[in-house]
C-alpha cells in the first residue's frame, strides 16, 4: 500500500514532531517559493533569507492552518507577506537601484527611460495614508484577503475595512497623480 504524501498529511505528521514530514514538504515547494520571491526581488541572497523565513513561519504557525490542504496557498500568502515586510522594513534605506532595474525602466519609443521619483513618489503616497489604512491596504492587495478575513485579523467590522481600503486607495491616487 502506498503511503498517503498529501500536504495534508505530512502537516499532521509534522504537528506530531516527525521531522522526515518536514523535509518532504520543504523540498516540495522550496524551488516554488524560491522562484515567487526571486520574481519579485532579483537578488539571490534576499530572495534565499525570504524563502527561509517564509518556511520558518510557516512551520512555527502550522497550528494557525485551518485547512490543511490549502497550505500550498497559504504558504504563498506568507511568502507574499514575507517580501512586502521586506519592503516595507527597508523603505527608508538607500535602495540598489540595480536590484530594481526592471521595475524601474519603462521602454518608449524604443528609448528607456530611468523613473528617477518612482521611489519618494511612492514614499510619500504611504506617508499619506494612516497605520491602519496601510495595513488594510497592503492586506488586501499585497496578501489578496478578503474584506473579512481583513476584518476578522484586525478586529473592525468588515464595513469598517472597505471604507478604509476605498479612502486608502483614493488617498494614494490623490498623491500618486500630484
Amino acid at each position: 500500500m502506498k503511503e498517503d504524501t498529501s500536504d495534508a498529511m505530512l502537516i499532521e505528521r509534522i504537528k506530531k514532531y516527525d521531522k522526515k514530514s518536514g523535509e518532504t514538504l520543504f523540498l516540495r515547494y522550496n524551488q516554488q517559493i524560491f522562484a515567487f520571491i526571486y520574481s519579485k526581488h532579483p537578488n539571490r541572497d534576499t530572495a534565499k533569507d525570504l524563502t527561509q523565513q517564509t518556511f520558518l513561519k510557516a512551520f512555527q504557525n502550522l497550528n494557525q492552518l485551518k485547512e490543511p490542504e490549502k497550505f500550498r496557498s497559504w504558504l504563498y500568502m506568507i511568502a507574499k507577506n514575507s517580501l512586502f515586510q521586506h519592503y516595507f522594513k527597508n523603505r527608508h534605506k538607500d535602495i540598489d537601484f540595480s536590484e530594481m532595474e526592471p521595475f524601474l525602466y519603462h521602454e518608449r519609443d524604443g528609448n528607456d527611460y530611468f523613473v528617477d521619483d518612482l521611489k519618494s513618489k511612492f514614499e510619500n503616497a504611504l506617508i499619506n495614508l494612516s497605520d491602519q489604512q496601510k495595513e488594510i491596504v497592503t492586506m488586501r492587495i499585497f496578501s489578496e484577503l478578503k474584506f473579512f478575513e481583513i476584518a476578522q485579523k484586525m478586529g473592525i467590522t468588515e464595513n469598517h475595512a472597505k471604507v478604509a481600503f476605498h479612502n486608502g486607495i483614493k488617498k494614494l491616487k490623490e498623491v500618486w497623480e500630484e
